[in-house]
Parts: C-alpha cells; structure tokens; sequence
C-alpha cells in the first residue's frame, strides 16, 4: 500500500493511504478499495461516495457527503457538515459513524423508503437538523430524544398516525415538520417546544388543537392546511410572535375574536373553508399585509377591515359578499383587491382613495356601473370587470390609460 502525505491531489486512488492531504476531486468518487484517510480535508462543496469498500476516514473534514453504496467504511472523529445518506446505501445501524461531529443528516428517501429507524440515531448528539421524511416510519426510537442540539427535525410523508412523544424531548427545536401524515390530535405536552419558530402539520387528520399549543410563545409560522379543523383554541391568541398562519382546506365556519391579539401576524390564510364572517377584532391586525380568504361563504365585510391599514393584498374571490363596506377605503397600502365571483351589486366610491391599487378584479359579479373614480388610480395595472351587467363599461374603458389591461 503506497502513502501519500500532505499534497493537495485531484483524484483518489485504490490501496493508498492519505495522510493530511487536502482533496478537490470531482463530484463523484466511484469505486475505490481498500483507502485510507487520516487528517485530510474535501473542498468539495457536495462529495459523492460511490461503490466505496474497505475505505476508512479519520479526523477528516467534509463540506457535504452523500454515501452511495458503500460497504465496510468508517468515519472516526470527522467533522460533517451536511450528510445525505440514500437508502441504496443499506445503511442499518449507522456504526459507520464513529465519534463524529455532524450538524446536519439527510434521510428523506422516495424510492426504497424506510421503515424503522435505528436506535443508533441517539448517537448522533451534535445533529443539529435531520430530515427523515418521505419514508415509511409509523414511530421513532427513543434515543432520538438523545438530540438534544437537534433545531429542526423533518418526518414529513411517513405513515404516522400517532404523534411520536419522543419529539417533546427535543427542546431545542426550532422548527418540526410534520406534514403529510395521518395524525389526529397533537400532543398536550407539545408546549415543552419552547423554543419552536416553525410548525407545519398539513395534510393531516386533525380536527382541533390542544389549548397548550397557545404555549408556544415564539412561534412565527403555522401551516394546518388541509387537516379536518373544525375550531381553533381561544389561546390562539397567545401566540404574540405569530407573524404566518395558514389554514386552508379546512371546516372552520368562524374565527376565534382572539385573532385580533396577534398583532405581529403578517400573513393569514383560510382558504376553501365555511367562513360566514370575520370578527370585529380583526381591527387588531394592524401589521397583515396578505389575507386571503377565497372559497368561503362570507357574506359580508366588518367595517374594522378599514383598520388593517398595512394590508397589501386582499382576495376574497368566490364567496357570496352583496356589499362592500367603505371603510375598505382606508386601506393605503393595498396593491391587490379580488373580489371576483361573488354577488356584489355596486362598489363603494371610496374604493378611489386605493392609491396604491395595481390589481383590482370585481368580474362575474352582478355590477350594473362601475364607480368611474377607478379610472383615476395611477398605479392601476390591471382591471378585471367581465361577466358583469356595466351600463358603463365603454366609458370607463375609453377613461382608463392605456396601460391598463382590462378583462
């Protein structure tokens, strides 16, 4: 076996050891036997290892690996930035990975998913992200609450249907991904995730939430789309750094009044829901700047939609709105207003102090005229007015500038 100390080389060669070398070899390293490596470095930004066999790494540096059918291969005390591990690797117990540092580990597959997760995973104590999703898992180990750095854990598009207990451990976690599962209900003790930032549960059973999830006083994201929500908790409103919330494809027929105290929300979404109405305390919603609530029943707007002055982008397409209040004038800042397919009769005419307004779209309503005064919004950019009853629609085309498209 040749020896190789302290170059920097290109190419790696079978029955050779390495020590102290630096490497900027090409993506792929494919079919090497019986190397080893000791002290050396990988520039590579992603290395690929490749029908590796009998190959060794001692007190190496790595940028980011995936291993690809490796047999009898040891990393001991490395240091791994980023790790992708396929499962074609036949990866079972993960003793390959021997006193390593290794912040962030990649187990999602699509292919050959798996099914169990080894205890080993506990080992593992400097993760700090790993992504399990897309796999066939229904539980998780209990070392996996050895993670104690762990700050995002991803077990999305696995086959869970009970909230894994294990998670509530975590207690570094800012971010867990939870989505396209079959869970029913979380976990009351979930409120341990003190410092948790980011939840997506989408694409679930759940049908409400455990009042300790008002706990949770630095999420900023929530995603419960397409779940079977019926409510939401009063202690929604605890959530004070809450800055997104998406609910989309749900049953909720009504808010909570408790909306109003996120006043940091910038972001609401309930789309395709059974919305009737919003509540008043929606005044307090003073940073939104997107709301989107298309695809409900909603048959009429607050006049306290007028105190959400940040907001920019309001759609309210296909709900049954007859009115519009005036109080929507007020709103500054907005750039978009759909209020397409739904039953309105007339618009408002302050609807002309929108003075930022470049989207407006009001077609297939029952409008007989159309204010004329939209015809002198500058920054107006498009105009959506078709399937209408306009006795006015020539003037207000000939009136518009013709940078204005008009549909």
């Amino acid at each position: 076996m040749s020896v190789i100390q302290r170059k920097t080389l290109r190419k790696i060669e079978s029955n050779t050891r390495y020590r102290g070398c630096t490497f900027d070899v090409s993506d792929h390293v494919d079919r090497v036997e019986d190397s080893h490596f000791e002290n050396c470095s990988f520039r590579n930004q992603r290395l690929v290892l490749q029908k590796m066999r009998n190959c060794s790494f001692r007190f190496c540096n790595f940028v980011d690996v995936i291993v690809e059918r490796a047999e009898n291969f040891v990393f001991h005390k490395c240091h791994i930035y980023a790790m992708k591990i396929p499962p074609n690797a036949k990866v079972e117990n993960f003793d390959f990975l021997q006193e390593v540092n290794i912040s962030h580990l990649d187990l999602s597959c699509g292919i050959c998913p798996m099914e169990k997760l080894s205890p080993a995973i506990g080992k593992l104590t400097s993760l700090l992200t790993l992504s399990l999703s897309s796999n066939a898992l229904h539980d998780l180990p209990q070392e996996i609450g050895n993670l104690s750095q762990l700050q995002e854990l991803d077990i999305s598009n696995n086959v869970f249907e009970v909230y894994p207990l294990q998670i509530n451990s975590l207690t570094s976690l800012h971010k867990l991904n939870l989505s396209k599962n079959h869970l029913c209900d979380l976990s009351p003790q979930i409120e341990a995730l003190e410092f948790l930032e980011e939840i997506n549960v989408r694409d679930n059973r759940l049908s409400d939430f455990p009042p300790q999830m008002g706990k949770l006083y630095n999420l900023k994201k929530l995603n419960a789309s397409g779940n079977r929500l019926l409510k939401l908790p009063e202690t929604l409103g605890c959530l004070g750094s809450l800055q997104t919330l998406i609910l989309n494809n749900n049953y909720l027929s009504q808010l909570p009044p408790q909306l109003g105290d996120l006043t940091f929300l910038r972001t609401l979404f309930v789309n395709d829901n059974n919305l009737r109405e919003l509540p008043a305390q929606v005044r307090g919603l003073q940073n939104l700047r997107k709301l989107y609530l298309i695809d409900n029943n909603i048959t009429n707007l607050p006049q306290e939609i007028g105190d959400m002055t940040a907001l920019e982008e309001l759609r309210l397409s296909r709900n049954k709105l007859l009115l519009i209040p005036r109080e929507l004038g007020n709103l500054q800042q907005l750039k978009s207003l759909w209020l397409n397919n739904n039953r309105l009769l007339s618009l408002p005419l302050e609807i002309q102090n929108l003075k930022k307004l470049r989207m407006l779209d009001v077609s297939n309503n029952q409008l007989e005229s159309l204010p004329l005064s939209v015809t002198r919004l500058k920054s107006l950019q498009q105009l959506g007015i078709s399937n209408n009853t306009l006795r006015n629609e020539g003037e207000v085309k000939n009136r518009l500038s013709h940078y204005v498209t008009v549909y």
